[in-house]
């Protein structure tokens, strides 16, 4: 008799963990998908060519000198590079294909080398949550 209520007692404590565990996994797929969604892209594209025309000193304005991100929003900055030579953003290397992504997590003022931009920076200005 003893031996069935010991069983019976572990096969409760089985259903009650795995019950906890599902609504902990329903919760963080809930909160994934709500960070997902929260999430925003600002997506520059460096076009085939940039590099050549700067080369050839010819004004190219593919990206903006200030870039507005906001906390809040958890803005991400992605610059794409569809050129054939590799270039310069914020002191890395961008192969071409490749992109440049940054989410910012702090408020303030930061200043990126870009080698394809006039000024050779862009500003990114990361405003805090409204």
């Amino acid at each position: 008799m003893w031996n069935w209520i010991r069983w019976a007692l572990i096969a409760l404590g089985v259903v009650f963990i795995v019950g906890i565990g599902v609504m902990n996994l329903a919760g963080w797929q809930q909160t994934w998908r709500a960070t997902r969604q929260a999430t925003r892209q600002l997506v520059y594209v460096v076009p085939e060519g940039t590099t050549a025309q700067l080369g050839a000193e010819q004004a190219v304005n593919v990206l903006p000198g200030t870039v507005e991100l906001e906390i809040g929003a958890q803005d991400t900055l992605v610059i794409r590079n569809e050129d054939a030579l590799p270039i310069e953003i914020g002191g890395m290397r961008i192969e071409p294909g490749q992109a440049y992504i940054q989410q910012f997590t702090a408020p303030g003022v930061f200043d990126l080398v870009c080698s394809v931009h006039s000024a050779d920076r862009i500003r990114v200005i990361v405003n805090p949550p409204k």
